[in-house]
């Protein structure tokens, strides 16, 4: 069956619901045992990433703010996650907190350290199986970038000849979208701040500005090469060219193409926060590996698919990926980042909810993004201000880090942090941190998950219960899942031929009935 679409509805095995009361009256039950398979960790784009925003990582110095080093020393956590890749937002000097504005691309902010401390963290993941990949803004600088500097100079000076004259959109006049610089009578193009002047990109898709292109090809090559970074995230990835797509899919191919030039297989996902129509269309007019699935945390996404308590649309979901992503890309499914205008933190009251839709997060394919502190439930208290999202990691300890500026007080901690800091649910085995690195480790177990077609393999009359199959060259993970809020469910599995390897449920434990195994309420195995 393929693997993207709308599933067609085949029954091949017997099924039946069960009044819950009825079950909960039976006697002792023979709950299910989980042999797990061994991990397999490949070299290639598809793993489970894991989004750091450093600040409010963790702080190894004491100054309230995160660092490098502090994720160095939390490394051992970092790997117990079973994530196999880290994606850093940006670490460059910045005068902003939040490091979007760039000042100097070849160096490290002094409030996270060394180019030896990023090293130092480079070193740390290659030795345990783990990918990195750093945010690359190129849209635009700081304003306190020496380039912009020396192109507002030029322009005021009349010294076209100048290297960076043609480096960002100038004007003599006021446009949309056009910042004035120090009231000259020139305007830069800015179109998310003044503080952030948009680079001139046309030079580098006609081959114009042959010093620019140099510039990021030099930046592209001093991570990838000397720094042995394994890839870039790009930002704002519809805004290099605002209102023009081809322009952008030819700036994006660019990219791509010269870092595969530097350093082979280096893995390019963007940024478009526009829905599946708009990334689809991205995937198709450029060669980058990925481009985040903004619409699982969306009204199209993994929560309201949960909702909908019909177990074929999370068929349907898996195979949307590849639709929309196409042949030989890489899906990129996430339920948060650091960006309210993606969507936020994905935390809701209810916990059983709240575990289950990074449980259907970990089946999607493609390379897995989680966003730090979704592991334990960490809670934005403001949809308004993106500062809330970046609120400190609960370590417990003294690498906690000071809240940003502008974001919700520490006096708010416990609203904050609602399923508590991570060494009390390190010590519940049925917390979300421990249910966040089960769900991982299955990941890795089961490369059907991240690499094979979907195939809807039995639905029930009413469509809570289901098997969905993946398969991927030529070996096959059953999933089994009930979607129901209140009914249970029973699977015939006699005809499989299978064992459970891996229990993602979240409420009561399947267990075996005869031939059968009963689901409860949403609950999920995995079977091979």
């Amino acid at each position: 069956m393929s693997s993207g679409g709308n599933l067609m509805k085949t029954k091949l095995l017997t099924l039946f619901s069960i009044p819950l009361l009825m079950l909960s009256s039976c006697g002792s039950k023979n709950y299910i045992e989980v042999k797990e398979r061994d991990i397999v960790y490949s070299e290639d784009y598809f793993r489970n990433y894991y989004e750091i925003f450093p600040i409010a990582y963790a702080d190894s110095n004491g100054d309230g703010n995160g660092d490098l080093k502090g994720i160095v020393d939390k490394f051992d956590y970092i790997k117990s996650l079973n994530v196999t890749g880290l994606w850093l937002t940006p670490v460059h000097p910045s005068p902003t907190y939040h490091k979007y504005d760039v000042k100097d691309y070849k160096a490290i902010d002094s409030t996270f350290g060394t180019l030896d401390d990023y090293d130092a963290l480079v070193s740390k993941c290659h030795d345990n199986h783990m990918n990195i990949i750093l945010d690359l803004v190129l849209n635009h600088t700081s304003s306190e970038h020496p380039w912009f500097i020396s192109c507002m100079e030029a322009h005021i000076n009349n010294q076209p000849s100048n290297k960076y004259y043609n480096y960002y959109n100038v004007s003599k006049g006021s446009e949309p979208g056009y910042a004035q610089y120090k009231n000259s009578g020139y305007y830069y193009e800015a179109r998310f701040w003044d503080g952030m002047p948009d680079l001139n990109l046309q030079g580098v898709i006609d081959g114009s500005n042959t010093s620019l292109i140099n510039d990021l090809k030099d930046i592209m090559k001093f991570w990838l090469v000397t720094h042995k970074v394994d890839g870039f995230r790009l930002d704002a990835c519809t805004s290099f060219f605002t209102g023009n797509d081809d322009k952008n899919y030819e700036f994006l191919t660019w990219v791509k193409s010269e870092a595969e030039k530097i350093k082979k297989n280096t893995y390019i996902i963007g940024e478009v926060l526009e829905g599946s129509p708009t990334y689809a269309k991205y995937y198709k007019n450029t060669n980058v590996d990925s481009y985040f699935a903004f619409d699982d945390m969306r009204d199209s996404g993994i929560t309201p698919t949960i909702n909908t308590e019909a177990a074929y649309k999370v068929g349907n979901l898996i195979g949307k990926h590849f639709t929309h992503a196409g042949e030989n890309r890489v899906p990129a499914p996430l339920l948060a980042n650091h960006d309210q205008a993606a969507g936020g933190r994905s935390y809701t009251p209810n916990i059983e909810m709240n575990k289950l839709k990074h449980g259907v997060l970990s089946i999607l394919p493609g390379a897995s993004f989680e966003y730090y502190g979704e592991e334990v439930g960490m809670k934005a208290l403001s949809t308004s201000r993106d500062e809330d999202l970046r609120q400190p990691f609960p370590w417990g300890d003294k690498y906690t880090c000071k809240p940003v500026s502008g974001s919700t007080p520490e006096s708010e901690d416990d609203k904050k942090y609602p399923l508590g800091d991570m060494p009390s649910q390190d010590k519940d085995e049925n917390s979300m941190l421990n249910y966040f690195r089960k769900i991982y480790r299955y990941r890795l177990e089961n490369p059907e998950l991240m690499r094979g077609g979907v195939e809807l393999y039995y639905e029930s009359e009413d469509e809570y219960v289901g098997i969905l199959k993946r398969e991927y060259k030529g070996s096959s993970v059953y999933i089994a899942l009930n979607l129901s809020n209140e009914k249970s469910g029973s699977i015939d599995v006699s005809d499989l031929n299978v064992s459970v390897v891996g229990d993602l449920s979240v409420g009561e434990k399947p267990y075996y009935d005869g031939n059968k195994i009963v689901l409860p309420p949403l609950s999920m195995i995995l079977l091979h």
